[in-house]
């Protein structure tokens, strides 16, 4: 009764039996999503959404709407975030779909991305992540921006001072 009265277009019945709940509000959907989903079925709510996304996917068209929620979906950030900054839980997703996005530049720059936002995220990794987008899309600006971000994090944390430099003036050439 609640619902019907006061948040009816809002929260809206859907299904055969309308037993089940639509939320058109994103900020009551992303409550939902934060609060009230365990990880794993989190992970397959991705799963589901974004596998079944990848066919209708045309790299080539970014301006349609279905790569537009396609990007925003995978996005390195809100995956993190979702995951509640477990990048274990967030790589675990991204390993899932390359079978779906293998040849997606977009994909392995936000994977790449992954790594270098998140805490425990991998420099081996995000590089190669990071060359993988440089490979199928060589000139793409996001993918420059992410190679030269990665060479400076590589700079700050060598160990070796010649390397560091090296890494350094390599971002420096891409920026």
């Amino acid at each position: 009764y609640y619902l019907e009265r006061n948040l009816r277009d809002v929260v809206i019945r859907a299904g055969v039996k309308q037993d089940r709940l639509l939320l058109r509000h994103r900020a009551i959907a992303d409550y939902i999503i934060d609060n009230c989903l365990d990880t794993d079925t989190l992970k397959k709510v991705y799963l589901r959404i974004l596998s079944s996304l990848a066919p209708e996917i045309n790299v080539y068209d970014w301006k349609s709407r279905k790569f537009s929620l396609y990007r925003e979906i995978i996005n390195h950030y809100k995956i993190y975030k979702r995951f509640k900054n477990d990048i274990s839980n967030a790589r675990d997703l991204y390993e899932s779909l390359i079978p779906y996005f293998s040849s997606d530049y977009q994909f392995w720059l936000q994977y790449g991305s992954l790594e270098l936002e998140g805490k425990g995220g991998s420099l081996e990794l995000a590089l190669n992540y990071l060359l993988q987008a440089q490979s199928l899309k060589p000139n793409s600006l996001y993918v420059k921006n992410a190679v030269a971000n990665m060479y400076f994090k590589m700079s700050i944390g060598s160990k070796s001072l010649a390397d560091s430099i090296t890494y350094r003036e390599e971002a420096n050439k891409i920026m």
